[in-house]
């Protein structure tokens, strides 16, 4: 009789740990309220990773896209450089990407935030917040098994309604070529005020994220216009896509958000007037300036911002014009 109650107890031992080892993870978002015109910010949650975590793509949706639009997302330090995102065109869902490069989530970690996903109410009402994991893998690679929990998110009228956004410059999808624009938008708000404390601005090209607020170098506010010298701040952007985010929030505490995108153009520059301008003055071709277009036609590198390699005829001439001390520049 013993030995039947020992055989069993370890038959049900191991049922055990077979259903725990094929217990999926889960993955979730919070229930949540908002005021029409504020954001909030939503934590998406992954509850444990017994093998680690390597990468994931999930995808959170609202049911109901008329009360809310999904406006960000949030990303923790860990995917900070890694993790990507796209918002739906109607902002009703947004997929998001990322990878575990630095190893941060252990073997066996939980209560993971992989990211928060932002919100803005847009009417009075509720919507159910749905989660579909559509790949996480673990640290070996394999496909982990994992469930999603969805949230809800409740709107409700605002008394006082958030700032408004206009006039943002340069325009939506305008063309530059100033590499160091002043960045700025108008923000009004008919209630409590505008918050000058509370007024962020997150600015993104293709090497990364610059993030401003009231005491940045180069930003001003005027009361009316809140804008970010970007020459006064030493930054310069990258050519190609630029993404602006602005939030903004007035004095009792009701947040408004506000992106828009323009595209800086690649300056192409003379190969003479690249060269000339290496050493800061770009009217004179001077001996730092010789040396270093030597170096690159002997490298055979392309000049920076011209697009082209220094040939022999062009290192001669450009040899001709550092003897001659011609002026070559405006």
């Amino acid at each position: 009789m013993r030995g039947k109650f020992a055989l069993g107890f370890l038959f049900l031992s191991f049922i055990f740990s077979i259903v725990q080892l094929g217990m999926a993870q889960t993955v979730s978002v919070q229930t949540a309220s908002v005021e029409v015109g504020a954001t909030t910010q939503i934590p998406l949650v992954l509850d444990s990773a017994p093998q680690g975590l390597a990468s994931f793509a999930i995808t959170v949706s609202l049911a109901n896209g008329s009360v809310a639009d999904i406006v960000d997302v949030i990303w923790p330090d860990i995917f900070r450089t890694t993790g990507v995102f796209r918002i739906s065109a109607d902002h009703s869902s947004v997929t998001l990407l990322a990878s575990d490069s630095g190893d941060a989530v252990h073997t066996g970690a939980t209560e993971v935030e992989l990211a928060q996903v932002v919100f803005q109410g847009k009417a009075a009402g509720s919507s159910e917040l749905q989660v579909q994991a559509d790949q996480v893998k673990d640290d070996s690679g394999a496909q982990m098994e994992v469930g999603a929990a969805g949230g809800s998110l409740t709107v409700t009228g605002a008394a006082d309604p958030p700032p408004v956004f206009s006039n943002p410059d340069p325009l939506l999808n305008a063309m530059v070529t100033d590499s160091q624009p002043t960045i700025s938008i108008k923000i009004t708000d008919v209630g409590s005020g505008v918050d000058p404390e509370a007024i962020q601005m997150r600015v993104e090209d293709s090497s990364g994220s610059h993030s401003f607020n009231k005491a940045s170098p180069g930003a001003n506010w005027d009361g009316t216009t809140f804008s970010i010298d970007l020459k006064e701040a030493g930054i310069s952007l990258a050519a190609g896509e630029i993404d602006v985010w602005v939030t903004a929030a007035d004095r009792g505490k009701h947040m408004a958000t506000t992106t828009w995108s323009f595209t800086v153009q690649a300056a192409v520059m003379s190969i003479v007037a690249a060269v000339a301008a290496h050493s800061g003055d770009p009217t004179l071709i001077e001996d730092e300036d010789i040396l270093w277009a030597i170096g690159l036609w002997v490298e055979g590198t392309e000049v920076p911002g011209t697009g082209e390699t220094i040939s022999d005829e062009g290192v001669l001439s450009l040899i001709d014009l550092w003897i001659e001390g011609t002026t070559v520049g405006p």
